[in-house]
């Protein structure tokens, strides 16, 4: 295989890969959220603070 065969098949295997990334992007923040939800609730024992938008 070429050197330059094989750059190709990197950038296709790269782009492969940060398509996957992109489509789990929401979920993640969606779990971050949630996350940090929570620990903030145990830190207020229970009471919520609205946020600054």
């Amino acid at each position: 295989m070429s050197h330059r065969a094989h750059v190709r098949q990197m950038k296709v295997a790269r782009m492969a890969c940060c398509c996957k990334l992109s489509e789990l992007l929401p979920l993640v923040r969606q779990l971050h959220e949630q996350s940090r939800a929570a620990y903030q609730a145990s830190q207020n024992g229970g009471q919520s603070r609205p946020e600054a938008a």
